[in-house]
């Protein structure tokens, strides 16, 4: 009995002391997480008072025109140029730090900087090759090349997209050719009946020109099962376009 009792008592002990030492952990851990939290803010906002705001412009090196949605990247921060090629980086810590710009469609530019009081930076980005994507109504876009890619029709709408597009030739041998391997694609598509390339129905005929090869003519094999649309996103609108092979002129590719 006296068993029993020294050992209830000794565990009713153990638990208040574990409920008195509670206080003291979550305490400590606060204490941790105040201090985390210190080192954070003084790394993006530096001490107090001595916040930095970065300004600045962002122009195209071809055109001059101001380019939008460019990240100017501190850190784990960033912030996005309007529609003037205007930013506005508050927040920073005064001293030298390393600043990135970039966009979609224009090489990235990485600059160590200074940081004072006033901090102004203006630069140029290099824009890349672009696609130029002409309808058969006549309308011209200026597309990126690297947002540019084939796409089909999948199952509850979604589209399926890919830097490369499946062909079966006139013998039915079926090849994969990669965008940057094409030089032109013209004449618009053509609906033809191919055994060979399709047993359900007709697919879709295109002429290409790879890089440094002569023109050929082939089926694009998903039209056997649906549209194939080219995906591209204009430069200068900002807009995606979505144009089935039917309604295509001719793309050509960066050389």
């Amino acid at each position: 009995m006296n068993v029993t009792l020294q050992s209830s008592r000794a565990v009713r002990t153990i638990a208040a002391l574990v409920i008195l030492a509670m206080p003291f952990a979550v305490s400590a851990q606060q204490t941790r997480s105040d201090a985390t939290q210190g080192k954070r803010h003084a790394a993006l906002h530096g001490p107090a008072g001595g916040a930095i705001t970065l300004t600045g412009t962002i122009t195209d090196g071809t055109t001059g025109a101001p380019i939008p949605e460019v990240e100017v990247v501190v850190g784990d921060h960033q912030v996005v140029t309007d529609e003037q090629g205007q930013f506005n980086f508050p927040g920073l810590l005064s001293g030298t730090t390393t600043v990135t710009f970039q966009r979609w469609g224009y090489q990235p530019v990485t600059r160590s900087l200074t940081l004072v009081a006033g901090s102004t930076v203006n630069l140029t980005l290099a824009p890349k090759p672009v696609i130029i994507l002409k309808d058969t109504q006549g309308v011209s876009h200026r597309a990126d090349y690297e947002l540019s890619q084939f796409g089909y029709t999948v199952p509850f709408g979604n589209l399926a997209k890919a830097d490369t597009i499946e062909l079966c030739k006139t013998t039915g041998e079926h090849v994969i050719v990669d965008k940057s391997t094409i030089a032109k694609i013209s004449g618009g598509a053509n609906s033809v009946n191919s055994s060979a390339c399709c047993k359900v129905g007709p697919v879709l005929n295109i002429n290409l020109t790879l890089k440094g090869g002569q023109p050929f003519t082939a089926a694009i094999s998903d039209s056997c099962f649906g549209d194939e649309v080219f995906a591209a996103r204009d430069r200068d609108t900002r807009q995606w376009v979505y144009l089935k092979f039917t309604d295509i002129a001719e793309i050509d590719f960066p050389q």
